[in-house]
Formats: C-alpha cells, structure tokens, sequence
C-alpha cells in the first residue's frame, strides 16, 4: 500500500516556497522559459533519487530543455502527443 500526500506550492512567489522541504516527485506544466527559469528551484525541490515531470513542452522545444537540464540531473522525453512532450528527470 502506497501512501500520497499531494502538496501544491508557488513557484513563482518565492518569498512563499520553503527551500528546505524535497520531495520524492515534482509536477510542473508550464511553459518553456518558466521552467528554464525555475530550473534550480525545480531541481532542489527533489529529494536524492527524486523523480521531475515536465510538460507543456513543444516538441521543437525538448532538446532546449534538455540541454539546459542535462548538466544537473538526468533527463529525456518519455512521450510525444500531439506536438507535445513529457519529459522525465532524475535527481542523482
């Protein structure tokens, strides 16, 4: 038996995220550029082995992504769907 507990937090009121707190797994549909922009926060949010799930991104825009990423946890698209991806990364 699995036990969930869902916490939903603003990345984009910083002044209201707790940095100390990580998470086994963290969900974020947004835009490219704002993830790109809370890259760090979205990747100190994951406890070690923590998975990141990323959607909202164009197929044109997966290797940016990537790229940008792929220096600080492991990462790749896991599905394609009607022009768009979802990404999967893993924190060491």
């Amino acid at each position: 038996q699995f036990k969930v507990k869902l916490y939903i937090s603003d990345f984009f009121h910083s002044e209201n995220y707790n940095y100390e707190k990580q998470y086994d797994v963290t969900i974020a549909n947004i835009l490219l550029n704002t993830i790109i922009e809370l890259k760090d926060k979205l990747i100190s949010s994951l406890k070690p082995n923590g998975t990141l799930i990323l959607s909202g991104i164009l197929n044109e825009q997966g290797s940016k992504l990537i790229e940008v990423f792929s220096p600080d946890i492991a990462i790749s698209i896991i599905d394609r769907k009607e022009g768009w991806l979802l990404i999967k990364g893993k924190k060491d």
